[in-house]
């Protein structure tokens, strides 16, 4: 290695052995191309005297015909890059013409060969003309003499035939005049026809010397810069190719990166390999990605480590220290902006002993989400996406959704398939305008029902394949994931299927190397997202002892303690039983039969209680697995699943069943509107819970008596003396509400769970015995909710807090059902006198005083946050009051009133409530 400055600036050397396949003979008395492999990627091609290392291959981009010609034409999808094993997918349609942007391209080469062209079959007539900066073509010329690859894709529809490969020279290629070109013509694209192909690789000569070199160490920090979003750092580091051997950069390689907070406090964050950041498969670009939990100024020390299998090691000091070893660098942030989308502005969502998770600046949160398609990441717009040949379901491409998309929304081309980003996304923001609030992906499905999604280099069964990585569609997840975020969509990522192959396609089912790496490198690039559930497998299999490695190996890894979790077989609870209590776990994924969904949420969110350690449980798949939720049933699924669920206490996904388009089932559903009315109920439960104190609240069936028994009877979900909601799946009984324990004055509601909104006006009720909860207002034969609260009041859920380290108040506004829709103010002021205002006679002084002077000037801001708006349809309204550490020393002692004003009419308001601050 040549060594320049101090730096560690260096050429490096290709590594090349050893080889998945010997080099393949040209025919005799031909420059046939020859190819070395690496499992299906060239990493190198020789014609005649001319020999490129993988280094200096470069792929074209596939360009859409239209914009060259319009006789028919159209681009083949993967007629460009080195893996073989995703191309040669036949397309449907006229004979194939396509256009490879060239990114600028001369030769430097002389008589070298300049460009490759790969196909199956090899006997196919090509045609190439050559186009030039002013946008003119020159005259084809014909192509042939197609050179056996000896290599056969194993999937789609060409898999089992040879790959051949052709070699030109840009010299062989004419002006519009019939001249051949000169040495060092300037091309910007080749138009290549032909009736026959049905897909090829294209690649070429790279035209920019150099590559290789090491970056120069530097560190870049880009990202909004406030607590709660994302910040990224970029290093350039060492060059390294996806495909490189040794070392190989996602193994021998180990980025961490030590964030420190201003006080002091450190957490190491994995970082990954990115190639060029520009979907290449090489480049000098490290980065890692990180979600500051508070503003002020942070520092970041960078461990670069290197050595044999270094990244799958849990020793700070494995290995030997790389050229980034000991970067540091320092940002400051903000702090959490009230008004960024999603849940941008919450923070990490934190399962702190609770069968609700909450966002450390926000507020509890329910999952409600789809569940369908499992497959969701085989999306045609993502580089190097293909179906093994015994994968079930569709590659998607999510066209309904393309009129969802808006601008400004994440937008990139896939290398394969001429798809853009705008189906799959979308089709979140669809979900999230819906309501949904989650999505469950399996990462890696090879050996299981579809077999098109992984995030490796290729889907062959092969070590190579399975300890590297696609850098540039692993971006492309990312991009996809972080829309998620900003539109407060939580990801469910599965890690592993049912079937026998998957749950045993890396290190035979147990936690080897090629796992350990398969679970850092999802965490180093995706665990910066702020709600997660990583699930270790879809219906279990592999042994409790195993999942427990597997849970350890991912809290190791994971900076921000994203909840694991494991999804059972329909009525099987064994797995469950032996982990009840172990921190290691705090989540379980239910697939169940509907008529047990209640029964089998409460019995797990009791016996998790029971041992210590609360779950967050989840009704994510029912049985049977051909029906699911579809175009026509959601009424019996709302009846029989959705209220019974929720007011369990627990979580909901919906299962899309086993249909084929246009419906579309688990493996291909396109239109996420087919199950529109679903949605909409979902989103009306969602709208009640989040209008009730839903988080201290708990099941409990027998306070009702008296109910229909259809669809198994009521449903209670209550908490003692405050709150109590009850879904009644037929309201023509007689049901009675036991309110014995809770004295004093109640307020009833009726809400229409089909319609979405309160009907009628609430009636005071008193507590302290059985209370008849009478007839809805009108369809006793159809299902509702009845809400029984105390009158609107303000509550907090603490009295202080520590100036010394800061902290946050929530306040409850119960403005009740009635109010929904209308405006509401938190007003806020230190203890005085009057100028003020009356609570139910109880003065309440206003002064200007400094606490008063910050709350104005900070509206929605620092210190009150959400403390403007309208009631929901629920009836309730939160708001947070945040202080920074510090910032109120002045104040120990000091009780800060708050109370709430509910405009129009502007002579309602709630009760006032103090925080004091303390030492």
């Amino acid at each position: 290695m040549l060594t320049i400055g101090t730096r560690g600036l260096s050429v490096r050397p290709f590594h090349l052995l050893p080889l998945a396949l010997p080099l393949l003979a040209a025919p005799a008395g031909a420059d046939g191309v020859t190819v070395v492999l690496h499992g299906s990627h060239v990493e190198r091609v020789s014609a005649g005297s001319t020999q490129i290392d993988a280094v200096d291959l470069a792929a074209g981009h596939s360009l859409g015909a239209v914009e060259f010609q319009s006789n028919g034409a159209h681009a083949i999808g993967a007629a460009d890059g080195r893996n073989l094993g995703t191309y040669f997918a036949r397309n449907q349609g006229v004979g194939p013409n396509w256009n490879v942007d060239l990114l600028g391209w001369s030769d430097s080469n002389g008589s070298g060969y300049d460009f490759f062209l790969f196909e199956v079959g090899g006997n196919d007539v090509v045609r190439v003309a050559p186009r030039f900066p002013d946008g003119s073509f020159g005259q084809e010329v014909t192509l042939e003499g197609w050179t056996s690859t000896g290599y056969k894709p194993a999937s789609g529809p060409n898999s089992g035939q040879t790959a051949h490969g052709l070699a030109f020279k840009s010299r062989q290629l004419k002006d519009a005049s019939g001249q051949f070109l000169a040495d060092g013509t300037p091309l910007v694209a080749l138009r290549l026809r032909s009736t026959t192909v049905d897909g090829a690789a294209f690649l070429m000569h790279r035209p920019d010397p150099g590559a290789g070199f090491d970056g120069d160490g530097s560190v870049a920090v880009r990202g909004a810069l406030r607590a709660g979003q994302l910040v990224e750092l970029t290093y350039q580091g060492p060059w390294a190719s996806e495909t490189d051997l040794n070392p190989n950069p996602f193994l021998d390689y180990r980025l961490n990166v030590t964030f420190v907070d201003p006080a002091g406090t450190p957490t190491v964050v994995p970082g990954f390999f990115e190639a060029d950041d520009a979907g290449g498969d090489a480049g000098t670009v490290w980065r890692v990605r990180f979600r500051p939990a508070e503003r002020g100024t942070w520092q970041a020390h960078a461990s670069f480590r290197e050595g044999p299998g270094v990244a799958v090691s849990l020793d700070p000091d494995a290995g030997v220290p790389g050229m980034l070893d000991g970067v540091l660098t320092s940002f400051s942030v903000d702090d959490f902006d009230p008004s960024a989308p999603g849940f941008l502005r919450y923070g990490m969502l934190r399962y702190v002993d609770g069968h609700y998770p909450r966002f450390e600046r926000g507020p509890h949160f329910v999952k409600a989400g789809t569940n369908s398609p499992e497959n969701l990441l085989a999306y045609r717009g993502f580089d190097g996406v293909a179906k093994h040949s015994l994968g079930g379901g569709v590659l998607h491409d999510y066209s309904p959704h393309v009129v969802d998309w808006r601008e400004g929304d994440p937008y990139f081309v896939g290398h394969d398939h001429a798809v853009d980003s705008k189906g799959i996304i979308g089709a979140l923001n669809y979900l999230s305008g819906q309501g949904i609030n989650a999505v469950h992906a399996m990462l890696m499905n090879l050996g299981g029902d579809s077999q098109d999604v992984h995030p490796f280099l290729s889907l062959d069964d092969t070590d190579f394949a399975k300890t590297h990585y696609d850098t540039s569609r692993l971006a492309q997840w990312q991009a996809v994931f972080e829309h998620a975020a900003r539109h407060g969509i939580a990801l469910q990522l599965t890690l592993a299927e049912t079937e026998s192959e998957n749950e045993q396609w890396l290190d035979g089912g147990q936690l080897g190397l090629q796992r350990k790496l398969f679970f850092r490198e999802l965490v180093a690039r995706f665990a910066s997202h702020p709600a997660i559930l990583w699930t270790l497998s879809e219906e279990n299999d592999y042994p409790v002892p195993t999942l427990r490695d597997f849970a350890d190996r991912l809290r190791a890894l994971d900076p921000y303690d994203h909840p694991v979790g494991f999804h059972n077989h329909p009525q099987d609870f064994s797995d469950f039983n032996q982990v009840l209590g172990e921190q290691r776990f705090s989540a379980a994924s239910l697939q169940f039969d509907p008529d047990l969904a209640s029964d089998q949420v409460e019995f797990l969110r009791a016996a998790s209680l029971a041992a210590g350690h609360p779950w967050a449980v989840g009704a994510v798949e029912h049985t049977p697995y051909s029906e699911g939720v579809t175009d026509k049933n959601h009424d019996e699924m709302r009846k029989r699943i959705l209220y019974d669920v929720l007011f369990s206490g627990g979580h909901v996904e919906w299962y899309a069943g086993w249909h084929d388009l246009p419906l579309g089932g688990d493996l291909s559903l396109e239109d996420f509107r087919t199950r529109e009315e679903m949605w909409e109920d979902t989103r009306h439960a969602l709208d009640v819970l989040y209008g009730l104190p839903f988080w201290r609240m708990s099941p409990d069936d027998d306070l009702l008596s008296g109910e229909s028994s259809a669809h198994g009877g009521g449903e209670v979900l209550a908490s003692t003396d405050e709150a109590y909601a009850i879904y009644l799946p037929s309201a023509s009984g007689s049901p009675v509400l036991d309110l014995s324990a809770a004295t004093g004055a109640f307020q009833l509601s009726w809400f229409d769970p089909r319609e979405g909104e309160f009907v009628g006006a609430k009636v005071s009720v008193a507590g302290g015995g059985m209370l008849a909860l009478g007839s809805p207002p009108h369809s006793p034969g159809e299902d509702w909710v009845v809400i029984v609260e105390r009158p609107d009041t303000l509550t907090a859920d603490v009295s202080s807090i520590s100036v010394s380290s800061g902290g946050e108040q929530v306040l409850t506004f119960a403005a009740g059902t009635a109010a929904a829709g209308r405006p509401y103010l938190l007003m806020g002021s230190m203890s005085g006198t009057s100028p003020g205002f009356f609570i139910g006679g109880l003065p309440v002084p206003l002064n200007f005083d400094r606490y008063t002077r910050w709350t104005i000037d900070a509206a929605n801001g620092r210190i009150l946050v959400d403390t403007a708006g309208f009631v929901p349809v629920g009836g309730v309204a939160r708001m947070r009051v945040v202080l920074a550490r510090g910032n109120f020393a002045g104040l120990v002692g000091t009780t800060l009133h708050h109370a709430v004003v509910l405009r129009n009419p502007t002579d309602f308001a709630s009760n006032a409530v103090g925080l004091t601050l303390v030492q």
